[in-house]
């Protein structure tokens, strides 16, 4: 995989929309079941497809540090 620039090199709106992002993932990320519901509503509210959801519920999850949820959220970790 291939990763973005460092956080440093984000630019400020983007690292806010990250952190949006987050407030939105974190609480589905601690819930033991998820309803689809609840994902589709996550899905509709960053604007993305239920499966990026459940994708970035598993990196939250995985307790990844704040600079790869970022890279996770704003979808710039590309397969080779």
């Amino acid at each position: 995989m291939v990763r973005c620039a460092s956080k440093d090199d984000v630019p400020e709106e983007d690292w806010r929309e990250a952190l949006r992002r987050e407030a939105v993932i974190r609480p589905l990320a601690g819930r033991p079941r998820l309803t689809i519901a609840a994902v589709d509503g996550a899905a509709a509210e960053l604007g993305r497809k239920r499966a990026r959801v459940y994708r970035l519920i598993a990196a939250y999850r995985a307790r990844l540090p704040a600079s790869d949820t970022f890279y996770a959220i704003k979808d710039c970790w590309k397969a080779h």
